[in-house]
């Protein structure tokens, strides 16, 4: 046999290896190599417990051998297959982060063009504690997220992906669960997502109304309150065991902030547009009252339980009662004990008590003015009364009153004041100076 013909079979026989090899797919690189579980990047996980890996490949040779799916974990572990379990070690640190990286293999060990990666953050140590106490809940509002942080060592824990973007949350009493609100992505109502504070995974959802903008749970944990940010503003109650909605309360124009009184039976909810704050009766989940106070308000504090406590100081500085008529006036300052809790009058109701005379003002009554003090005026049982209450500093008070037919006549000094806003109450002493 010639050169030439040594040299052409030679070629021959060297095409016919590359093809076979090719179509056994020996020397075909795997491509599109993703991460398909866990959904999210990083997750979460608690000590003890397993995370499920899985992955997918292409090869691009459809007579080729199964591909090769090698799973390796920041600990130093791998494991092998397209599906696989990690167990996160009882004794991983608390807001540590497990790092597995997939390798995708073909028959001749070629590998794959991507090496993608996800991570785990270690949650909670144990079942048995809640964690919500001691972290900071940061709503990122534009990146749909909630970052969470120990507040001891300043070190981001963890981030939640929610559907939507984050606003208002709230604690159950038991501190178990954290309520977070947020709007749905191209959908005209919001949801209520609820974490377990132990594992910090969402346990159930609840759909509310349009624009929902911040949550309050009732003390013994039944019923959220979420306000609706929408012209025509709702509050939406949800009962937390079965998560589903109780009932839908129209309030004022967009709605904002909201809050429960410790005893459950009363809630505030503030209306930023037209500055109302409604008062709701959480046995029959109506509005009973409508209280006015100016625009553009934004929250409600938490209310707190008023049990009497005494004021520190009360003192009159100017009692003067005219003799013709019975006309009372004067002026007070009176200072908050310590272990006050503080008065909202705008809120609450207020008795004065002057010898014989007695005034009542109703819950709601006070009007506020732009100086920050407080001012009713108005006709009480037939009698014109002005009274200003003003906070001056550090729990100090200003207190004016004047009733044009109090009817105060033959008073015997000194002549006891009383005053009592909501819960809070304060006696004084004073001496009158009978006017011509």
């Amino acid at each position: 046999m010639d050169t030439k013909s040594l040299i052409a079979k030679f070629a021959l026989y060297l095409s016919v290896i590359a093809m076979i090899g090719f179509s056994a797919g020996v020397l075909a690189q795997p491509t599109q190599v993703s991460i398909t579980a866990p959904a999210s990047n990083p997750t979460t996980g608690v000590q003890g417990s397993s995370v499920v890996f899985s992955g997918t490949a292409t090869e691009t040779d459809p007579n080729a051998l199964p591909l090769t799916y090698t799973w390796n974990f920041s600990d130093g572990t791998s494991q092998a297959g397209q599906t696989v379990n990690y167990q996160i070690a009882t004794t991983a640190t608390v807001g540590s982060t497990i790092t597995a990286t997939l390798e995708v293999t073909n028959a001749t060990n070629v590998l794959a063009d991507t090496q993608p990666t996800t991570s785990v953050t270690v949650v909670a140590a144990n079942s048995t504690t809640p964690v919500s106490s001691n972290l900071i809940y940061v709503a990122n509002y534009f990146a749909n997220t909630v970052t969470l942080i120990d507040p001891a060592s300043k070190n981001v824990l963890t981030t939640l992906t929610v559907n939507g973007r984050p606003y208002g949350r709230a604690f159950s009493s038991d501190g178990k669960y954290t309520y977070i609100v947020y709007p749905k992505k191209g959908a005209p109502s919001g949801t209520v997502s609820v974490f377990d504070t132990y594992t910090r995974m969402v346990t159930a959802q609840a759909t509310v109304g349009n624009g929902p903008n911040n949550v309050a749970i009732t003390p013994d944990g039944s019923l959220a309150y979420t306000t609706n940010f929408a012209l025509f503003g709702t509050v939406t109650v949800t009962n937390t065991s079965t998560n589903t909605v109780t009932a839908t309360i129209p309030v004022g124009r967009y709605p904002t902030g909201v809050a429960i009184t410790p005893d459950g039976t009363t809630a505030y909810v503030a209306s930023y547009s037209d500055g109302t704050l409604s008062v709701i009766d959480i046995a029959s989940n109506a509005v009973t009252k409508t209280i006015q106070l100016g625009p553009y308000l934004l929250s409600v504090g938490n209310v707190l339980p008023t049990t009497s406590t005494p004021f520190s100081a009360f003192n009159v500085q100017n009692l003067s009662i005219s003799p013709k008529n019975g006309a009372l006036s004067f002026s007070s300052n009176f200072t908050l004990g310590l272990s006050s809790v503080g008065i909202a009058p705008a809120i609450q109701a207020t008795t004065l008590n002057i010898g014989n005379f007695a005034l009542y003002i109703p819950a709601g009554s006070f009007k506020p003015e732009w100086w920050g003090a407080y001012w009713f005026g108005g006709t009480f049982q037939g009698e014109t009364v002005e009274v200003l209450l003003q906070l001056l500093a550090n729990n100090q008070y200003l207190l004016n009153v004047y009733a044009f037919n109090a009817k105060l006549f033959d008073i015997n000094n000194p002549v006891t004041v009383r005053l009592n806003i909501g819960g809070e109450n304060g006696t004084t002493l004073a001496y009158p100076t009978f006017l011509p």
